[in-house]
């Protein structure tokens, strides 16, 4: 597990992948100025993904960060972020979802790439 540092940021969460792949996961830094607001709660068993506690002035927001490999037809993930998301945003006034989603489809790609070409 390298170390990485960025000045003037903190490190809040964490995780490298498990599956024996090198290099990759997700990682998430705060600033020096809001790091003690930020709270790691949560790390996904089955996917790439760590659950932050952002502590705003009134109420606190879920930030998800979060890694889901472009594999087709994979649903797992989702299926585990869906419950997981769940349980977690009681806590919370919103949710962020932030990172390499791969929520795109084939289909759509193709489709507007036509579009593009007509137009």
């Amino acid at each position: 597990m390298e170390h990485i540092e960025l000045e003037g940021y903190k490190l809040v969460a964490r995780r490298d992948r498990t599956d024996g792949r090198s290099g990759g996961g997700i990682v998430a830094f705060a600033n020096d100025s809001v790091f003690e607001r930020a709270t790691l709660i949560a790390t996904s068993d089955t996917a790439e993904r760590c659950w932050l506690l952002i502590h705003a002035d009134q109420v606190p927001y879920l930030l998800c960060t979060w890694y889901r490999p472009p594999t087709e037809g994979e649903i797992n993930t989702i299926d585990t972020f869906k419950i997981e998301f769940e349980e977690l945003s009681q806590q919370a006034l919103g949710t962020l979802c932030i990172g390499d989603i791969n929520a795109h489809h084939r289909q759509w790609i193709q489709a507007m790439t036509a579009q593009k070409v007509r137009g």
